[in-house]
């Protein structure tokens, strides 16, 4: 809990003919799109290596295992990791399509990312000088933000699975185990980055899955406000963390008087709350 083991780092009884080429192939288009072809073109082996997700005696890791492993390998090896996704009409109706799966943290990512897209509700919002914005209810990046942070943070010793709820009214993510030490849904901003799983983080990160481990909420809330919606909530019970995206169109004026920001501060995110207070607030300290 206070990040002095790191649990992602622990080897595994796999070797690397036992990873899946698919998720290889994954993986080095991510590394392609984030610039570092470099490590793309690198034979199985040697990018595992580059990447550090072997230990000091050659043996592969449990982020080397949940990077490029299979289906059937993951639930052999660590039958913690798993994912489920509901979509509800409405929050109190019978879910009208689920679906759950234990493949690799890209795999899943692209998998639980095309559900949530699948049924989004966008609309167009005119700008000034004839531009157009496309509002959706739940932005991508956002959604994106929560999803891998809640399955690259999780506690995997733990057990649970990552559990994402879609409705028109709200979005969560649901992952088992408590904030690590130090952070509360209060200072989940300003607390210096703490990760739970380091080298998992850190892997994640260079495929430019998230932001940097421990700062993707800051993406989370960014998005969410540049569009005029009220910011990602996060409530920790000591048994999981749960991340909710409030539904809905955002407010056009509100979007429209952020683009008109002038340099960089329509996406500074500490501009963005504190404007965001003041549409239901007179003053702000």
């Amino acid at each position: 809990a206070r990040g002095q083991i790191d649990w992602s780092a622990e080897p595994v009884a796999a070797s690397v003919k036992d990873l899946s080429q698919a998720e290889f192939e994954r993986v080095r288009r991510l590394l392609t799109t984030a610039g570092r072809s470099e490590l793309a073109s690198l034979r199985d082996r040697p990018l595992l290596e580059a990447m550090r997700l072997v230990d000091a005696r050659g043996r592969l890791t449990n982020a080397a295992l949940l990077l490029f492993g299979g289906e059937s390998l993951l639930r052999e090896l660590i039958p913690s990791h798993g994912y489920s996704y509901q979509y509800r009409p409405s929050l109190g109706s019978e879910a009208s399509y689920s679906a759950r799966g234990t493949r690799a943290i890209p795999a899943a990512v692209d998998a639980l990312l095309e559900l949530v897209d699948r049924r989004a509700e966008t609309r167009p919002l005119n700008l000034a000088g004839g531009a157009q914005l496309s509002l959706t209810d739940y932005p991508f990046n956002a959604v994106r933000e929560v999803v891998v942070n809640g399955l690259v943070h999780r506690d995997f010793p733990a057990g649970g699975t990552v559990d994402v709820e879609h409705a028109p009214e709200r979005l969560t993510v649901q992952s088992p185990g408590g904030l690590v030490a130090g952070v509360t849904p209060d200072n989940i901003l300003t607390h210096p980055s703490t990760p739970r799983h380091r080298l998992l983080g850190e892997a994640v990160a260079l495929l430019r899955l998230a932001e940097r481990t421990g700062q993707g909420i800051d993406r989370a809330y960014r998005e969410m406000l540049r569009v005029g919606k009220e910011p990602p909530q996060i409530a920790d019970d000591g048994l999981s963390v749960r991340a909710t995206l409030p539904g809905g169109i955002g407010n056009d004026a509100f979007v429209r008087f952020v683009q008109d920001l002038p340099g960089t501060l329509s996406g500074d995110v500490e501009v963005l709350i504190t404007l965001a207070l003041l549409r239901t607030a007179t003053t702000v300290d």
